[in-house]
């Protein structure tokens, strides 16, 4: 099996204004009304969107659409194992012991300070995983957080968009990293009907990528309005970053769409975040 680590981006807490600001209100939908501020506290979040290597080796599935189009590892794929074989390969990587985190030194993936130009990791040239429910995504996260006995989420979406934005980097950019959505984002117009390997459109300011286009990415927040406090039952959750499929208004920082948690397509995955025990 491979040996297998991915990058978290450290994401400094502050405050951040969200939703139809100044150049997002020309394609704005009303659930992006009115622009307001938030203000989070530090956390980590996945310097790409979990890619079907990844999701392998902890689910020991993989139902992608585009899987047969993933990198292999060495000469293979990766084998289907049992739990026990998959925990003891997810423990036997080493990453950079992590300051500031109290036991995490030694984890299997590497932390990195917001901006650093540090190589990316092994979930680069993969393919995202797609064809997600917001339940499996929960068992994902379960699974992983299990197996490396560190506390793993979804973000929330206020989190998703704060990095999307490059938190207290943020340029004030239309999509994640750039007003040119080229530049950042596989979408209708360029993806050529399928996903991409993740990594080789251009980050954000904070070193993230694909948080524009390529997939949706699913959040732990239910959908609600932003003018009001009620919120949806525990069966409808808010999805970020529209996909290689949608226009370049849906791969907007600040769209909003809410789905079923049993909603599965070929431009919906998922991406972690590290909220506990961060200082």
């Amino acid at each position: 099996m491979g040996v297998l680590k991915f990058n978290m981006i450290r994401i400094e807490g502050g405050e951040v204004t969200i939703g139809a600001t100044d150049e997002q209100i020309d394609d704005a939908e009303n659930n992006e009304m009115p622009a307001h501020s938030v203000t989070l506290s530090t956390f980590y979040i996945g310097q790409f969107p979990v890619t079907q290597n990844i999701w392998e080796l902890v689910m020991g599935y993989n139902k992608s659409n585009n899987k047969e189009k993933r990198k292999p590892i060495g000469n293979s794929l990766i084998p289907k194992v049992s739990s026990a074989a998959m925990g003891t390969a997810i423990k036997s990587v080493l990453g950079t012991p992590i300051s500031g985190i109290p036991g995490l030194a030694g984890a299997w993936w590497t932390a990195i300070k917001d901006g650093s130009s540090q190589k990316k990791d092994d979930a680069e040239g993969h393919y995202p995983v797609e064809n997600i429910s917001y339940d499996e995504a929960v068992d994902f996260v379960r699974r992983l957080s299990n197996m490396t006995k560190i506390k793993f989420a979804l973000p929330t979406e206020e989190e998703w968009e704060y990095a999307a934005r490059g938190g207290q980097k943020c340029q004030g950019y239309k999509y994640s990293g750039s007003n040119d959505i080229d530049e950042v984002a596989w979408y209708k117009d360029n993806a050529g009907g399928t996903t991409h390997p993740v990594g080789e459109k251009k980050p954000n300011e904070l070193g993230i990528y694909d948080m524009s286009g390529n997939v949706w990415e699913w959040t732990e927040t239910n959908a609600h309005s932003y003018v009001s406090d009620a919120e949806s039952d525990d069966t409808i959750f808010i999805r970020r970053g529209g996909s290689w499929w949608h226009e370049a208004k849906n791969c907007r920082v600040s769209r909003r769409y809410a789905s079923e948690h049993t909603k599965k397509t070929s431009g919906l995955g998922l991406r972690v975040v590290i909220r506990e025990n961060v200082k």
